[in-house]
């Protein structure tokens, strides 16, 4: 079992599985728990978008930064209540649980590329652009380098030659670069 952090604090025994944001059309970067087992990848829904609340606080100033800060600490809990909740179960069983949850199945996957977070990402630490039989790219953004190592950790040996890797960890800057 490995050790899952969400932003450092998780502290969850889990089954193999990695926090990722996928871009979902008109409801933003969804945070969702990537489960690759059974010959899937399994994308459960555990939090919502992470700028959902910038647009309203940017138009209140500072009463809007402070509304923030309060939304985004209650978006954490609630978060960490998701991951404490579905912890030790199969992702089959949790598919039901939200509408946007969703199974891919492996032989689907044409191809899964890691890059390294770009100027404008913020403060991802890279991101996994992953490509179906159908050509629909996927997207998944990672919070912290934990979690994109865990990400290439698992992906590669499910993926075997279809991942393509142009990033390299630098131990030095602590933060995944170019290749």
């Amino acid at each position: 079992m490995t050790v899952l952090n969400y932003r450092g604090n998780a502290g969850l025994q889990d089954m193999n599985a990695f926090n990722a944001r996928v871009q979902i059309m008109w409801k933003g970067d969804q945070l969702f728990r990537v489960y690759p087992a059974d010959g899937h990848l399994y994308f459960i829904r555990v939090g919502g978008s992470k700028q959902k609340n910038a647009a309203i606080g940017a138009q209140f100033g500072l009463l809007g930064a402070l509304m923030m800060y309060f939304a985004a600490k209650r978006e954490k809990k609630k978060t960490q209540e998701k991951l404490n909740e579905i912890a030790g179960a199969h992702p089959s069983e949790l598919i039901a649980s939200h509408k946007l949850n969703f199974a891919l199945p492996v032989e689907h996957v044409t191809s899964a590329e890691f890059t390294p977070r770009s100027f404008l990402d913020g403060a991802t630490a890279g991101r996994c652009k992953v490509v179906d039989v159908a050509g629909k790219k996927r997207s998944l953004s990672f919070d912290d380098a934990d979690n994109m190592r865990l990400a290439i950790e698992q992906l590669s040996p499910v993926l075997g030659e279809r991942v393509k890797m142009k990033v390299q960890w630098d131990a030095a800057k602590q933060k995944y670069r170019k290749v």
